[in-house]
């Protein structure tokens, strides 16, 4: 086999016999570059040549990691070159030509595909046109896939062979006689007659001998015949291959013996036609391949009935690469476009800013398309469209001349280390910078947004050429949530979210309040269609738009009730339960209803305090206010606005100077805020401003259940603590200044802090007596009149180290890796090395496992001191062998991001990183009525046992592109484990892939009365 990379630079003589017959013409510079990508047999050398795309070449100029593209012009020939790579290359180059195959078999009208096989009868008198490589690799899939009919055929051949013909051994034979007994020295045996089935069996194994020696492809031959090779089989080649298969092709009835026939006759046929032909070459090649990668990912992205509309061919002549449908950004009842393109660029490339800004064009144009519909339509008494939801999307709401989100994302291929073929790896890379006419107006139709993304290269190809379409649906419905995902963390980062809805007490409609503010929220508010009562704005987090931001939300704020908003949710049920009980708040009298928590559990809480010798509580009853500084609303960054401090909806006052909590705390209503400066405040008569305020409303005060507040306000003064330890920022008196800090909880947090269910501390006892002015501190017991019952601090140990169960498991798990090299390339690591080191790192992570006593050590180890003293004498055991010196510290780091995420979370469990692999289960509920959860792959096996292999076999149910039950173990048997007897079954896929051929198999097996559920 000899490989061509698509476009890279070869000497004019490396290549010159091995391009004969193609047109690489030479550069000015003298170097050849080829275009193409696909196979060609060439006569010459009688050898096929494979054009690999130019992604399998790495940023640093090498195949694998390892190889020069020189180096593999020949890969017989390159003697450092390993089995698995070679294998792999093999592999490659198959899945590359079935993808031009593919493309050609879809798009039959495209002339960048380039074809010249030779006509030929098949041997029935049918006309067809296959390539070399077409019938090489269906003989090797005929093997593959018939392993019982060679095992049928070569036991009736043998069954007899060695019988005795006792009547021509007594006829021809004198007996000796031995204790009475006739003795036959020279036995006669059953003389065989020419088997027909056993001479095709053995030309079809000498074909496929000639095709793993001549062309390299790795073949399964276990029969024990004697082959024709050498000068023997270069006769047949020469034609008499053709004429012994015709006589003795009408021996032949089965099915299957005819197909073996037939695939052997057009090896020989075609091999003759290549030997005698003037046609010089065959081949099958395409030419501008970035076009057939596009098509790759929009067979497996986009929707299939937008290929006509404009919103894919756009009247300005601009063809979009993927578009499909799917649920918007603001809540999950909307649907929005998504506008995807295909980057078919080297490794390290990035696109460049004419492909940015035409991007950016493809979003326009889908905006104008769908607003057009939306003119055109016929509107109702609001101004809507009444066929609204049928033939367009919203994207523009005439109330308040918002527009809709458009997500818009590259896709680009690449090689993930593994090589493998079996994972998607679609991974976000990075955004291209926003481009917006206006500034802090998230929802204008000239603000857009556009991401970057990475797919495995070998993943997406061999599921368009191979994949069956629940794969293909699995892949799409995975990365298009993907992609929502993505865009809803980029917007979280860089804007604040609130729903607006009308307060109660409003006579005045919708429209009326929208048009009111219309000046101070066009692009910034947006509402979608069925949300008639409730508005999202969007406040840009960048500092210089804080005192804007702040100001908008209290003008808001006289006629809305202002809630904090997470993209993607949808708040309704919150807004009508909350105004079901406002209702209650009116109708009842004072002394009437008794609110609690459970009232408000969706509402943020305001803990407020107040200093008794300072008067403050007068004033605040006085003038139905309590104001906090606008520095309290500052949560992490400086300058971002705290969302739960500008949607409180209740507020708790106590007295700060009641340390024993006598007095029982007050709860207030309230009805909105304003942001005001120092001279308002004096104007109130508040005593001593100073700076900037946020001014709460109070509507009125609650009859209330009581609960513990103190538990509450000990809770925020742990986690302060915590906080404050994490950021290196604590000081042995921090506590003067924060007591009586302004709190904001959700209703149902507090009821988890009452019921014991949060749990703040994750630092030693010791940490928090050496910072704390009080000691240790006491997180109290429900139980308000016994005395204060001291609760264990969780992590808390004897030697003032933290006990932190999982530790090594968290070296092992694919998601906190990911995690971890994210953190690298965010540190400036190019994302190529970061990958490299990631794969290394995690090489060692396996040795370290499988070393003994470390491994022991480290899968009992409970603190991230232990497990760094135990990878000192890890690395102190390697000692000179590491091949590359910064190993050593990337363990340390990883321990130190392992540290940051437990101080985060409290755990180390990763199932929140959507890594279900690991915690899945399959759950099966027997007729009898019990129950078994199993892990996916013992589920799987289990089924099948209990319907039988060869059942399930018949079934012929796939994973991906492998079968799930074979009879004989596979070739490449790596991703297969013996069953029972001769069966194999399949182990990779996701737990969804193998649920699911559960269910299928269950299904037509009913009459077992087992059910089966997926369990995330």
């Amino acid at each position: 086999m000899r490989l061509i990379v698509e476009g890279y630079p070869y000497k004019a003589q490396d290549v010159e016999r091995v391009l004969q017959g193609i047109d690489a013409p030479q550069n000015k510079d003298g170097l050849v570059r080829v275009n193409y990508v696909g196979y060609f047999y060439n006569k010459h050398l009688n050898d096929c040549v494979f054009f690999l795309p130019k992604v399998v070449i790495d940023e640093n100029g090498l195949m694998l990691g390892r190889y020069t593209p020189e180096e593999l012009i020949n890969v017989e020939k390159c003697r450092r070159m390993r089995r698995e790579d070679r294998e792999f290359i093999y592999g490659l180059s198959v899945w590359i030509y079935r993808a031009i195959r593919e493309f050609q078999r879809l798009n039959q009208d495209s002339d960048i595909v380039y074809v010249n096989t030779y006509s030929r009868l098949d041997g029935s008198s049918n006309r067809v046109q296959n390539t070399l490589l077409d019938v090489i690799l269906s003989l090797i899939r005929f093997i593959n896939e018939n392993h019982n009919f060679f095992m049928f055929v070569m036991k009736n051949i043998h069954s007899g062979y060695n019988k005795i013909n006792w009547t021509k051994t007594i006829r021809s034979n004198q007996a000796l006689l031995q204790r009475g007994r006739p003795v036959y020295l020279d036995l006669v045996n059953k003389k065989k007659q020419v088997n027909f089935d056993e001479e095709l069996l053995i030309i079809y194994f000498s074909v496929l001998n000639y095709i793993k020696e001549r062309y390299g492809f790795r073949t399964n031959i276990d029969a024990n015949y004697e082959l024709i090779t050498g000068n023997e089989f270069r006769r047949w080649l020469e034609g008499y291959g053709k004429l012994r298969l015709r006589q003795i092709k009408y021996k032949y009835f089965s099915d299957k013996a005819l197909a073996l026939w037939k695939h052997c006759y057009a090896f020989f046929d075609l091999a003759q036609l290549i030997n005698s032909s003037r046609q010089q070459n065959d081949y099958m090649l395409v030419k501008n391949f970035n076009i057939v990668f596009e098509a790759i990912i929009d067979e497996l992205l986009s929707d299939k009935n937008l290929d006509k509309t404009e919103l894919k061919d756009q009247p300005d002549g601009k063809l979009v690469d993927h578009i499909y449908a799917y649920d918007g950004l603001i809540n999950d009842k909307e649907r929005i476009y998504y506008i995807g393109d295909s980057k078919y660029y080297k490794l390290g490339s990035k696109p460049g800013d004419t492909s940015v800004y035409k991007q950016y064009t493809y979003a326009r144009n889908v905006i104008q398309y769908n607003l057009k519909l939306f003119l055109r339509d016929e509107k109702d008494e609001h101004g809507r469209g009444k066929g609204a939801g049928t033939e367009y999307l919203i994207y523009r709401d005439p109330d308040t001349e918002g527009y809709n989100i458009t997500p818009n994302f590259f896709i680009s291929a690449r090689l993930n280390l593994d090589y493998d073929y079996d994972q998607a790896d679609l991974t976000f890379t990075g955004d291209e910078p926003p481009m917006k006419h206006f500034e802090n107006r998230l929802f204008d139709r000239d603000t857009l947004l556009l991401q970057r993304y990475d797919v495995n290269f070998l993943f997406v190809v061999a599921l368009y050429a191979g994949g069956g379409e629940w794969a293909k649906s699995e892949f799409k419905a995975e990365a298009q949530r993907k992609f929502r995902c993505e865009i809803i963390k980029y917007l979280e980062n860089r804007y604040q979210f609130f729903s607006l809805q009308k307060r109660p007490d409003k006579t005045d409609s919708l429209r009326n309040v929208i048009n009111h503010h219309f000046r101070n929220i066009i692009g910034k508010t947006f509402r979608p269609y069925s949300d008639n009562e409730i508005l999202y704005l969007s406040c840009e987090t960048d500092e210089k738009y804080q005192v804007e931001n702040l100001a908008l939300l209290a003008q808001l704020s006289e006629d809305f009730i202002i809630r904090d908003y997470k993209l993607g949710t949808d708040p309704r049920d919150t807004i009508n339960h909350f105004t079901n009980v406002y209702a209650a708040i009116e109708q009842q009298p004072a002394g009437g209803k008794v609110f609690s928590l459970n009232d408000f559990a969706d509402e943020t809480i305001l803990i407020g305090g107040y200093r008794h010798e300072k008067k403050q509580l007068q004033w605040i009853l006085e003038h139905n206010k309590y104001n906090v500084r606008s520095s309290a609303t500052r949560s992490g960054s400086v300058g971002r606005i705290k969302e739960t401090a500008i949607s409180a909806r209740l507020l708790v006052l106590y007295d700060i100077d009641d340390v024993e909590h006598r007095n029982p705390p007050r709860v207030f209503l309230l009805s909105g805020h304003r942001y005001v400066k120092t001279k308002t405040m004096l104007k109130l008569g508040y005593i001593e401003p100073n700076g900037n305020y946020l001014l709460y409303d109070i509507e009125k005060e609650l009859q209330f259940e009581k609960f513990i507040l103190r538990k509450v306000i000990e809770y925020a003064r742990i986690a302060e603590m915590q906080r404050r330890i994490f950021n290196k920022s604590i000081t042995n008196n921090w506590e003067r200044s924060w007591v009586g800090t302004p709190l904001y909880f959700k209703g149902r947090e507090i009821l988890r802090i009452l019921n014991g269910e949060a749990e703040p501390a994750i630092i030693s006892t010791e940490e928090i007596k050496r910072y704390s002015s009080t000691g240790a501190p006491s997180l109290l017991a429900a139980d308000s009149d016994g005395p204060e019952k001291q609760m264990p601090l969780a992590g808390a140990t004897g030697d003032n180290e933290l006990e932190v169960p999982g530790i090594w498991g968290a070296f092992k798990s694919v998601q906190f890796r990911k995690r971890f090299q994210n953190r690298l390339v965010e540190d400036g690591e190019k994302m190529s090395l970061a990958e490299f080191k990631m794969q290394h790192f995690y090489n060692k992570v396996k040795d370290a496992d499988e070393g003994g006593v470390f491994r022991k050590r480290l899968r009992e180890c409970k603190t991230f001191k232990e497990c760094k003293a135990i990878f000192d004498d890890l690395f102190n055991e390697w000692g000179n062998s590491l091949k590359y010196p910064w190993v050593r510290q990337i363990f340390y780091d990883y321990i130190d991001f392992l540290r940051d995420v437990f101080l985060s979370k409290g755990n180390l469990d990763d199932s929140d990183e959507n890594n279900i692999k690991k915690t899945s289960k399959i759950q099966l509920t027997y007729p009898d009525g019990s129950i078994e959860s199993l892990l996916p792959n013992d589920a799987l096996k289990k089924i099948v046992l209990i319907i039988g292999p060869e059942k399930v076999a018949q079934m012929n149910l796939r994973n991906v592109n492998d079968k799930l039950i074979v009879k004989y173990k596979p070739f490449n048997a790596r991703y297969y484990e013996q069953l029972e007897g001769d069966w194999w079954i399949l182990n990779k896929g996701k737990p969804k892939s193998k649920y699911q051929n559960i269910y299928i198999m269950l299904q037509r097996h009913s009459s077992l009365g087992i059910k089966v559920k997926l369990i995330q």
